[in-house]
């Protein structure tokens, strides 16, 4: 199976791109777009599986389903992910944190936690 990352990571460079001729933190940038993306993916994995189809969810793990669906934006909806609600409650940007927490900064990762 063909993943499409570039069609749905925005500013990704085309794949003749020379990754030479960019600095590290340009290259750290692609990496934790193509990263957060990756994660999101995972995060929309069933957590118990589908191999147990058939067989009704524990508690936890309709709580992690109902914790995942809730992290993410619905802009067409027009709904905000729980993790911006909360960034914004505290006067901080979601994509500013995402964007910190790619580059290291230890305020953000632990935010994201």
């Amino acid at each position: 199976r063909q993943c499409n990352l570039e069609k749905d990571i925005e500013d990704l460079p085309e794949e003749d791109f020379d990754t030479k001729t960019v600095s590290l933190e340009e290259r750290d940038m692609i990496v934790g777009k193509v990263y957060r993306r990756l994660m999101e993916i995972e995060s929309r994995a069933l957590p118990m599986g589908l191999h147990r189809i058939g067989v009704p969810p524990t508690a936890e793990e309709s709580i992690a389903t109902l914790v995942n669906i809730a992290q993410l934006d619905r802009p067409e909806n027009g709904i905000k992910g729980l993790p911006r609600i909360i960034a914004e409650s505290v006067g901080k940007d979601a994509e500013g944190i995402y964007r910190n927490a790619d580059r290291g900064v230890l305020e953000d990762v632990e935010q994201l936690q």
